[in-house]
């Protein structure tokens, strides 16, 4: 068990209990919406309840063949592609490159083999798995069921307490 300034702590100790989804068949518009509005950065995938996926705003941006931008982008990327969507620009062909946001679904790029977690793991065997598997959250699953998902947000915050 992970010990965060003498306590003892479990992935359901830290996680967030409140998770944003998204269905496999919803658009990447309705996506970008959601992060944006809910300040997140990536969401579960859910279909009849049973986890199918996840995606992040790394997947929604790659579905874009557009030069890299420097880092660290500002505007913020979705504040980006939100302005294109509505300005139309043509620079880098980009009403092509916009029309696979516009047209594309969750399915057609989220991750489908999902790193999951337990609520009972330790927090130390979730910042392992993030670690090693170079993500930033884990959908948490009991009992076949999302109970949470925890990020290095949370994690950071923990270890702030």
């Amino acid at each position: 068990t992970y010990n965060i300034k003498g306590v003892y702590m479990k992935v359901g100790d830290v996680m967030t209990k409140k998770v944003y989804t998204l269905k496999p068949e919803d658009g990447l518009v309705d996506a970008i919406k959601m992060f944006k509005r809910k300040r997140i950065t990536g969401a579960p995938v859910l279909e009849g309840g049973r986890l199918v996926g996840i995606i992040t705003e790394k997947d929604i941006l790659s579905v874009m063949s557009i030069p890299s931008l420097p880092e660290p982008v500002s505007p913020p990327p979705f504040d980006f592609v939100e302005a294109m969507l509505e300005m139309k620009v043509n620079e880098w062909e980009i009403e092509k490159e916009l029309e696979k946001i516009k047209t594309g679904r969750v399915k057609d790029v989220m991750t489908r083999d999902v790193v999951v977690i337990s609520p009972d793991d330790d927090v130390a065997d979730a910042v392992s798995l993030m670690s090693e598997r170079r993500v930033n959250r884990l959908p948490v699953i009991d009992d076949g069921k999302l109970v949470g998902i925890v990020t290095r947000q949370d994690l950071l915050k923990a270890l702030n307490k």
